[in-house]
């Protein structure tokens, strides 16, 4: 159930709005499982039967729904909307299939993919999120892990044309004494978004970076490149050094890009944290007496 009282906007009389939104969903799982060698491989076909609707007023304002994502991570979830402010209604079915290979030397590999049938193809999803229509765009993902701390992931969303609407590719590395991620982002031009106007295309990538040169010392950097335009997004660095007792921090940073009112800048920054002001010791960090 839910209830909004609106009072000062333009667009809605001021009024009372209740409405409730019933769901009914069933879901079959069918993990199929075989070991070759020392590996074992696990398939699973998915399916999701979700009906729901909605019971009173539907033409409250929409404040927090208005730009919804559709990806491998919602695909079995009963409401895609963000917020509260809209639901999803009508019968659909959610369609999927995952494969995960478990190695016992400590590494996996991961892949799904799927779509979302609805028996009614009029829907309030825009048309640049891939789930208007009767039948959604389709979502895959591909997870690689290693038992030493790097992963490999990709997510994308792509039409029956199979040409990608957005593809977002990771390389994560995470250990003790450094961390890397580097990314790369492509969203496909859309003249059609409702929210935020025509989109260009947008092609990306990023790295950034954490090294413990020292016990008691540590560098990062960050860079983000916009590949379409050839030019520099973001660049950033910092040093830091710290025990148990506090952290002694040094950043600066540089943006590149403008708008209307905001003209590229750099800032420097430096700051102090206390272990025990607001926050507990860190025990990262090479242990040291604290006096006081």
């Amino acid at each position: 159930f839910d209830f909004y009282r609106v009072w000062d906007d333009p667009a809605t009389p001021e009024r009372v709005i209740g409405r409730a939104t019933p769901i009914v969903s069933t879901e079959l799982r069918w993990p199929l499982l075989r070991t070759t060698g020392r590996a074992a491989h696990v398939i699973e076909p998915i399916a999701q039967i979700v009906y729901s609707d909605i019971i009173g007023e539907t033409d409250n304002p929409n404040e927090d729904s208005q730009l919804p994502e559709f990806d491998t991570t919602n695909l079995f979830v009963l409401n895609r909307y963000p917020g509260r402010d809209r639901y999803e209604t009508g019968l659909r079915a959610n369609l999927g299939i995952s494969y995960t290979r478990y190695d016992p030397s400590g590494w996996s590999l991961g892949l799904t993919a799927g779509r979302v049938l609805r028996a009614d193809g009029d829907t309030s999803f825009p048309e640049d999120s891939g789930l208007d229509g009767r039948w959604s765009d389709y979502v895959t993902s591909v997870a690689l892990t290693t038992a030493w701390g790097l992963t490999l992931s990709d997510q994308a969303l792509f039409g029956d044309d199979f040409l990608f609407r957005r593809n977002e590719f990771a390389v994560v590395y995470d250990s003790d004494r450094a961390d890397f991620a580097a990314s790369y982002v492509y969203f496909a031009e859309d003249d059609t978004n409702e929210v935020l106007g025509p989109q260009p295309e947008t092609n990306e990538f990023s790295i950034d970076a954490r090294y413990r040169v020292h016990p008691n010392w540590e560098v990062r950097g960050l860079w983000r490149y916009d590949i379409a335009s050839d030019s520099n997004l973001r660049a950033g660095a910092g040093i830091t050094y710290g025990t148990q007792c506090a952290e002694f921090d040094l950043s600066v940073s540089r943006r590149f890009t403008s708008s209307d009112n905001v003209p590229p800048s750099t800032s420097i920054g430096f700051n102090v944290s206390l272990a025990g002001l607001g926050d507990s010791e860190d025990r990262s960090w090479p242990a040291r007496v604290c006096l006081g």
